[in-house]
């Protein structure tokens, strides 16, 4: 800059001033460069965080959608595993659910249609057996009756032979309806006018003494042990049916040369009544079931005239008096268990 003199006013000189801005511009450049590297490392967090936020939201979501296809594609074995607490894990957690009640609604349907197949083969079999049941004799009846029209006046044994055969028939057709009705229209309970104190034991002596006969025809024998005093509740005719029909099929199905083992004693509070034969045993299969209306299984080598509703009809009976029954067969024996509540003196029922 010029100097000048003050009394003159001229210029006397020039000074010069100099200054070094190095420094100044070597810490503007450090400042920007740490600026820079400031807004990096932000850009880069940033992204991370973008990148972390998205993938905590879509990867979940990417699950339920597979998760969702397969279950499209009937593949309802998935199970999401997305442990979070926001409403995306709570969303897992409902579809979880709700498959687990899809495959429980699905195996009880699936168990109904087996059940439902199962019924409709069980029902086919039975009218399948009530229909050859009812013909056979039918078609006997009719053809004694057609032959002794045509020539049975002209041969009297021909025609006494029809006529007791056609009578024969015509009684075991009557069973056979008898049967079929108590089997469509079946009591769970006996009415109060049906009850009555009843001697068991005595009453399983008297079939026992009147199957004998029967059993001398198949070779057999029966050997009965009752206790006195066998006082059971019920319906006299009732409980008569099941002895018959207990001890005819040990008749029917046992070893010739063999012996009826039947016993009937009291425990405690039960009338507890066994029946005993030897022969060919039963399997499991057949057991399990025996109690089935027209079942005859392994048995089906018995008497002809059988039809498979004795044991229904008496496993019914028995459970009307409140009782139990059983079979058990094994090493050629085979075993009826019936137990019945014992009666004291006024009865078991309130009247």
């Amino acid at each position: 800059m010029p100097i000048r003199s003050s009394w003159t006013a001229k210029k006397v000189g020039i000074l010069r001033f100099a200054k070094d801005y190095s420094p100044l511009y070597e810490q503007s450049r450090r400042i920007l460069d740490s600026l820079y590297y400031i807004a990096l490392a932000v850009f880069a967090a940033a992204f991370l965080f973008a990148y972390l936020l998205s993938r905590h939201i879509t990867v979940p979501i990417v699950k339920l959608t597979k998760a969702s296809s397969q279950v499209t594609d009937g593949d309802l074995d998935v199970n999401l595993t997305i442990r979070r607490r926001d409403e995306v894990g709570r969303l897992a957690d409902n579809f979880n659910a709700m498959i687990g009640k899809i495959r429980g609604q699905i195996a009880t349907i699936e168990s109904d249609r087996d059940r439902l197949k199962e019924l409709h083969a069980q029902r086919k079999q039975f009218f399948d057996n009530v229909t050859h049941e009812l013909k056979t004799p039918l078609t006997s009846i009719i053809g004694y009756a057609e032959m002794i029209r045509s020539n049975g006046a002209d041969d009297p044994v021909f025609f006494a032979k029809g006529m007791d055969h056609i009578v024969q028939e015509s009684r075991r057709l009557h069973e056979l309806v008898v049967h079929l009705l108590e089997q469509s229209n079946p009591r769970t309970e006996l009415r109060a006018d049906e009850l009555e104190r009843l001697d068991a034991a005595r009453l399983l002596r008297d079939v026992c003494e009147s199957m004998a006969f029967k059993a001398e025809r198949y070779g057999k024998a029966i050997a009965c042990a009752a206790d006195d005093g066998l006082y059971v509740e019920g319906d006299a005719d009732e409980l008569r049916q099941l002895f018959i029909n207990l001890v005819d099929n040990a008749v029917k199905y046992g070893d010739a040369g063999t012996e009826i083992d039947v016993r009937a004693e009291r425990e405690a509070t039960t009338v507890r009544c066994r029946i005993d034969s030897i022969g060919e045993p039963m399997g499991e299969a057949h057991l399990a079931r025996i109690f089935e209306p027209f079942y005859r299984g392994e048995a089906g080598s018995g008497e002809s005239g059988s039809v498979g509703l004795g044991l229904s009809i008496s496993h019914a009976i028995v459970g009307r008096h409140g009782g139990a029954i059983r079979i058990e067969s094994g090493g050629r024996r085979t075993t009826v268990r019936v137990e019945l509540p014992y009666a004291e003196e006024r009865g078991m029922f309130a009247r």
